[in-house]
Order: structure tokens, then sequence, then C-alpha cells
């Protein structure tokens, strides 16, 4: 048996941070030691939300280095708390009846003055910006030990890429693979400002120095190839997310729901919101019996707004919210629901690609309502793949008729079988063969290029 070799990863989400941004990246590090590659991680220090179950499900062994996090160094601190509390001061100027007062809440204001600023920082990304140093400086001290092979750097967030491109440089004997997630200098958020022009250009320069960049989807390669045409074909490959299905296992199945359950799993922000599916929900609302036997559930970062708007559906129980979960029990949630919802908008860069929801709805074998683009990569693949319906998320009555749809034939066949990793090209698994065979690629090429 071939030694194995060592992949340096930088990711700045990983477990226990929770949420679908470290998902890919764990699954890789669980699964490359089959394929002859040992990752050895660098993260940040900092973990927002934790889901202690995506660590306990990598090997106990692996080499994680959490290096410094300037948002992390301030709470220590305590300034965080501090700018926190310092915004409620704004709102005590009216209550002022003596000149003492008004000298306190002066100097009250004085110091929350401050806490805009700090938070447009942070919001810049600052605690990335610094945390980029110190990886970067954990990185070459690792490099230096002599036993790195590859380097694998993922993103969104993308400053995050100027670790890989300076590594690439001051190490020109290591293949740099630069994985991408998400759009970077075509994302909304650039084209049209004032920073598109140096956005675009640093992403070319990366792209032109990585051995390989990795996308999520075709439609993104494509993309990609149109915007930056200087690029050879093959050094853009896709590889898309997918689903574990170790993650499945155990997990308690109810055999049949009291009501035809459709359980929507994730985020749902007022930016992303469908009026017409608010008003899909309530068009079905006013037939009793659909409110008697049908029961949607809303799990994870569900807006205020929206929630808000669909708040008289929730007192019937027609609709009912529960928070974020750990990625277990958001499975849990699928396998229990009789069909899962997808929400996509027809923001060009979510047209582009799909989200991790999508493969573990893929994963568990449940039908799929995606109310998203026709046209979109999301849809593309569930017709493909035969796993659900689309329906336009502009139409109410075509949303209304594919719930009544799926209800119908859920009246007709309630004992539907749970068919676990039905599409094997989108496991975890075989996607990290697939990406340890492209690590073999640059290796072997890089030494050709050396010869």
């Amino acid at each position: 048996m071939s030694e194995m070799r060592k992949v340096l990863i930088l990711a700045y989400y990983f477990p226990p941070q929770g949420g679908s941004g470290t998902l890919r990246v764990a699954k890789f590090c669980k699964y490359l030691q089959e394929y002859g590659w040992e990752p050895v991680v660098i993260t940040t220090s900092f973990i927002s939300h934790y889901d202690w179950g995506l660590l306990h499900d990598l090997n106990k062994n692996l080499e994680i280095y959490r290096t410094y996090d300037l948002y992390l160094t301030l709470s220590r601190l305590g300034i965080i708390k501090i700018f926190g509390r310092s915004s409620s001061n704004l709102n005590n100027i009216q209550k002022i009846s003596t000149s003492s007062e008004l000298i306190s809440v002066i100097k009250r204001l004085l110091i929350s003055g401050i806490k805009p600023s700090i938070q447009n920082i942070i919001n810049l990304e600052v605690n990335v910006r610094s945390w980029r140093f110190s990886a970067y400086h954990k990185a070459c001290s690792v490099i230096e030990q002599g036993k790195i092979n590859a380097i694998f750097t993922t993103s969104p967030p993308h400053l995050l890429q100027s670790v890989g491109y300076r590594l690439a440089k001051r190490y020109p004997h290591l293949p740099w693979i630069m994985d991408l997630r998400d759009l970077w200098s075509q994302s909304h958020l650039i084209v049209g400002t004032s920073s598109y022009n140096k956005t675009y250009l640093q992403e070319q320069e990366y792209l032109r120095s990585a051995d390989k960049t990795l996308v999520v989807t075709e439609g993104i390669r494509r993309l990609t190839l149109k915007k930056f045409p200087e690029l050879r074909e093959d050094k853009v490959f896709t590889l898309t997310n997918g689903y574990d299905v170790d993650d499945f296992r155990d997990i308690k199945v109810k055999f049949i729901n009291k009501k035809f359950t459709l359980t929507f799993i994730g985020s749902w922000y007022k930016a992303r919101s469908e009026n017409s599916f608010i008003s899909a929900l309530y068009q079905l609302a006013t037939n009793s019996n659909f409110l008697q036997r049908i029961q949607f559930r809303f799990v994870g970062n569900i807006s205020a707004d929206i929630q808000k708007q669909l708040a008289p559906l929730a007192d019937t129980g027609f609709i009912v919210f529960r928070p974020q979960v750990t990625h277990r029990e958001a499975l849990s949630e699928v396998l229990n629901a009789d069909v899962v919802i997808l929400i996509e908008s027809n923001l060009f860069e979510l047209k582009l690609n799909h989200s991790n929801k999508l493969f573990e709805y893929l994963g568990s074998g449940k039908p799929i309502l995606a109310i998203a683009p026709i046209d979109g990569e999301a849809a593309q693949l569930i017709r493909q793949e035969r796993a659900g319906i689309v329906v336009d998320p502009d139409n109410p009555n075509e949303i209304c008729y594919g719930i009544v749809d799926l209800f119908n034939r859920f009246e007709h066949n309630p004992h539907r079988d749970i068919v676990l990793g039905t599409y094997p090209n989108y496991n975890r698994k075989n996607l990290t063969r697939e990406l340890a065979n492209i690590l073999d690629e640059v290796c072997a090429q890089k030494i050709l290029d050396r010869e």
C-alpha cells in the first residue's frame, strides 16, 4: 500500500461551526483517507453557532489548527459586549429631565458612536482579513515540516483564497486547488459596484495561478469560462455538493403522519420570500379539508417578516415554525416529512447554484416540491433525476396545483417506502473519491512540470 499523502485544507467554516457552509469540507475530511489522502485543517478559532455532531463525525486524530480571529479576541476582551449594550443609550435620549442625566447620556453616546464603525468593520470581514494572516503563517509552519503534498482552499469567504495564492507563490512545488462554493466577482453584490474591476482582476489572477478550480454547478463553470476566456476548460471542474448516507442512519421515522406533512429546512429570508408562495398557502387554507389534513413545517432561520405574514396560519396549526436546529435534527425533520420543500428565488446567482439541502433532500428519497425558476440549476437537476416537481415561484395557482397534486398522490399511497441513497452521483463518499483523483492528477502534473 502506498504511503498516505497529506493535503493542507484552509476553511473558514469548519465543525463544530454549524450551518451548510461547513458540510462540504467536513465530508471531504471524513472520507479522504479512504482514498490515500490525509487532511490537515487550518480554520478560525471563532465559532458563531455550535453543532457538535458535525465534529464528532470526523476522525478523532484529524489535525486541526484553530488560529487567531479578531472578533473572538474583541469578544474575550469584552469590547463587543460593551458596544452591544451601548446601543440602548440611543433610545434614552428622549427621557432626559436634568442636566446631570444629559451629561451622562452624552458620555454614553460618545462611546456608542464607535459602535457603527466596529459593526461596519466586522461586516467588511475584518475578522477574516485578520484571520488570514495567522492562517498563512500557520500554513507555512506546517508546510515547512515537509509533510504536505497539496493545498486546498475553500470559500466563501473569498478573502480566504488570498492565503492559497500566497502559499502557491511561496511553495511552487505544491499544487493548489481552489474550491469556490459560490460566485465571486460575478456575484450580484459585486457586479455593477466600484469594487467590481478590482475583484474581477483578483479572481482572474487566482484562477490563473491555481492548478485546478472546483465549482459546484455546471452553470457556474460555464459562466466562469465565459468571463475568463483565457482559462483552459480543463482547469475548471464541476464537483457538486452532496449527501452522506451515514447521516440518515439511526434516525427514528414515523410510520405515517397524521397530516400530509411538507417540510422546509434552512433559511428563508425576506429578500428570498415569494409572495406567490405565501398567497398559495392562504389559498389552500380556505379549503377546510386541506386546513385539517395538511401541515407545513418551516425549520431554520425564517425571517420575522415572513413569520408575521404567516402568523394567522400558524395559529391554526396549518403552519409550524421551528428555530434553527442541529444538522441531525434537520435530517430527522426531512425523514419524517412526506414532501420536502425547496424555495429558490429568481436572483441570477441563485439560479446558477443549488443549496446543500437539495442534495440531502435527494439522499432522503423524499419527493421534492421545488418552488424555483424553471430554468435554474436546481430545477434542471430535479427534473433530470425525476426527484419531484418544479413550480413557478411567481405563480400562486401553479404552486397550489403542485401541492394538491402531491397531496393526492399521498392519499393514494400513504405508505411510501424510504429509499436512502437513491442518487449515487451525489453521495459524499463518491464525490470525495473524485476530489482524491483530482489531487492525484495535479500532483502528478507538478512532477512532470519539474522534470
